[in-house]
């Protein structure tokens, strides 16, 4: 997932410019490692494949770096339940929170940039299937998307766009088209209705409060089992934010976060559901993170102070890069591929100059799309917010 939180629910007690900076970096850095990571894993062989000769110092590095793809999605969740249930819960206690300005902001922040999304997913699967089948990706004979694109790239008709945007991916509809990365999407809407429910019910103090929030989070058990252990990691950024009594080491809080994310690299899935890769060691890591965070929450630190500009501007594109990067990553390996008469792509590239420079290509034409992308459509947000507020 996604992590899509945004400024419309800033903290009750803001944070101060270092904290600020701090998530806005965790944001677009996580993303970023989301697309660099699948970029590997859909272009280059594994490093058990490598030649001896490839085995040095800066290829390790580089396969390590991008190993972190299904970790990073804990720390959008982390960070979600930081900024969205963190503040609400403030608003809970001082009788403010809205339920009507909270289903606004959260269907805008979700819907503005998702719909268009969805839409550019089937249209960039339609490119490729057409006109750029050389990779493999679409017909199914790409060799490391033999496993994860069974068959080739289907589920991208009408039907499967509504169920899409029913949120309703991955366990009660394929997720549309190529785009795999859309299965945290939809347990991070499904977080926000269990959170709205539960927040009113809290707030109204009446003696059905627990009925509700227990209803909430049947509902959650309905969707899947598997969210109610991901909403749980989604609180624990609640807790960073309201809970002072972390201990304060923040050496000790990094050590335990490498420590954590070194566990679970070694770690196995522990269900078979197909496209939820759930991992238990996904707690830890959760709770390690919601430390660092909560310790660099009011904390100043030169390096952050000095980057919050840059931090920000670029967490602002941080959830389009991750709604589309993949159907673009496929696209553009397709394109590049195609143009330098890359016939090897089907079994997979080696990490080499031609491999490496193709990666790096689709890498930076990803970005800058994921950046236009924003600026036409999730820049939109706060005044689709604003027009939906003013008639409701």
């Amino acid at each position: 997932m996604s992590s899509a939180p945004d400024q419309a629910l800033a903290p009750v007690t803001a944070l101060d410019a270092s904290g600020r900076s701090f998530v806005a970096f965790a944001r677009w850095a996580s993303a970023l490692v989301v697309m660099l990571s699948h970029l590997r894993g859909v272009m280059l062989i594994g490093w058990g494949e490598l030649p001896a000769g490839l085995h040095n110092p800066f290829v390790a590095g580089f396969y390590f770096a991008t190993s972190f793809y299904h970790e990073a999605v804990v720390v959008f969740f982390v960070l979600s339940g930081f900024l969205i249930a963190g503040p609400n819960l403030d608003r809970i206690r001082i009788h403010s929170f809205s339920p009507k300005s909270y289903a606004v902001d959260r269907f805008t922040r979700i819907y503005v940039t998702a719909f268009p999304a969805l839409l550019l997913t089937i249209a960039a699967d339609q490119i490729g299937r057409h006109f750029l089948s050389g990779a493999g990706y679409y017909d199914g004979t790409n060799l490391l998307l033999a496993d994860r694109v069974v068959g080739g790239v289907q589920g991208d008709g009408v039907l499967d766009l509504v169920r899409n945007l029913l949120m309703l991916q991955p366990v009660h509809a394929p997720m549309l088209g190529s785009n795999k990365p859309l299965w945290s999407l939809s347990y991070e809407v499904w977080f926000y209705v269990w959170f709205g429910v539960s927040a009113f019910a809290l707030q109204a103090r009446r003696r059905s409060a627990a009925l509700w929030v227990g209803l909430a989070t049947l509902g959650l058990l309905f969707f899947h089992w598997t969210a109610i252990f991901y909403v749980s990691i989604w609180c624990f950024g609640a807790v960073a934010y309201q809970w002072s009594r972390w201990p304060r080491s923040i050496v000790l809080a990094l050590i335990a976060f490498a420590l954590t994310l070194a566990l679970s690299m070694s770690g196995r899935a522990a269900c078979n559901i197909p496209n939820v890769p759930l991992k238990w060691t996904d707690l830890p890591v959760g709770i390690a993170f919601a430390w660092v965070v909560a310790l660099m929450k009011r904390r100043s630190y030169r390096i952050w102070n000095g980057t919050e500009k840059f931090n920000h501007a670029l967490s602002n594109f941080s959830y389009s890069l991750y709604v589309i990067h993949y159907p673009l990553l496929l696209c553009f390996v397709s394109l590049y591929a195609t143009l330098l008469h890359v016939t090897q792509i089907k079994q997979g590239l080696r990490p080499d100059a031609l491999g490496l420079a193709i990666y790096g290509l689709v890498a930076v034409s990803t970005f800058v799309s994921a950046f236009i992308f924003s600026r036409i459509f999730e820049a939109r947000t706060s005044a689709a917010r604003r027009w939906i507020k003013a008639r409701v």
